[in-house]
């Protein structure tokens, strides 16, 4: 039986109702531009909602919906709309669940501190990392410092004027460096330059 929806004949009631209860997406898609808020809310939290629906909702006038959607969502195209939200704590739940560069890298210059921060944590690209690094925030350039594997990046943070950020990372680029080290090398460097590869050398010279 197919269900027909015409907001100017059918109650709200009945369009809660469908709301709730369908698994219909283009149903709940044409419910999501519902004029009432209450119908709307309802279809936010059916578990049969399709992404193209979320796209409309992630604009939706109410917090609580492009909250619910922002938690809800995996689609790229959602976590595009909802990283330019006004809403401080819709930004931070698109900063910590979404894992696509381009969205994030949208992010780097947000005004608030705290996605910047986690933001920071994520982004892989040497060039935007050496946007981050310029970031007026310690605690930015700090979160960049913990978690790049960017050598180069590392070298720079060597130099912050922030001691905890210069700190963190020396002791991560000297890790690494030395983690890049090969065993051969790393025993040639305590002996001098003579090793046991070395044939022109006695083992028992050493």
């Amino acid at each position: 039986m197919k269900i027909y929806i015409q907001s100017a004949s059918t109650d709200t009631a009945n369009r809660i109702k469908i709301a709730r209860t369908t698994n219909d997406p283009k149903l709940l898609s044409r419910l999501a531009y519902d004029p009432n808020r209450t119908v709307r809310d309802i279809v936010s939290k059916n578990s049969n909602l399709p992404e193209y629906a979320m796209q409309q909702l992630a604009k939706d006038p109410s917090i609580d919906i492009r909250r619910r959607i922002a938690n809800k969502t995996r689609d790229s195209k959602v976590f595009s709309i909802l990283a330019k939200d006004i809403d401080e704590e819709i930004r931070l739940i698109i900063a910590d669940r979404c894992e696509d560069q381009s969205v994030l890298e949208d992010m780097i210059f947000d005004d608030s501190e705290q996605v910047r921060e986690i933001v920071a944590t994520k982004i892989t690209d040497p060039e935007v990392l050496a946007m981050l690094i310029e970031d007026d925030s310690p605690s930015v350039r700090l979160a960049v410092a913990n978690t790049t594997k960017d050598m180069n990046v590392l070298k720079a943070l060597k130099n912050d004027s922030d001691e905890e950020v210069s700190s963190v990372a020396a002791k991560r680029y000297a890790n690494r460096n030395s983690s890049r080290v090969s065993p051969a090398d790393r025993f040639r460097g305590k002996h001098d330059g003579k090793s046991y590869t070395d044939w022109s050398v006695s083992p028992f010279e050493i």
